[in-house]
């Protein structure tokens, strides 16, 4: 099963996004931009702290 999803997720952006190399990537910055200013908004808003340097 697992070695399922990768092909069908492949397939699934190139049938989505067939027109250009653009659409593609795309289609990789937007959630990924989407998430990051979640992250930032909501760290800022909850006052969330990160457990890396805690010493």
């Amino acid at each position: 099963m697992a070695g399922l999803v990768p092909p069908l997720v492949a397939r699934e952006i190139r049938s989505r996004h067939r027109s250009s190399a653009l659409d593609v990537a795309w289609a990789v910055v937007n959630p990924a931009v989407t998430l990051l200013a979640y992250g930032l908004i909501l760290t800022q808003a909850f006052g969330a702290k990160s457990e890396v340097d805690r010493t």
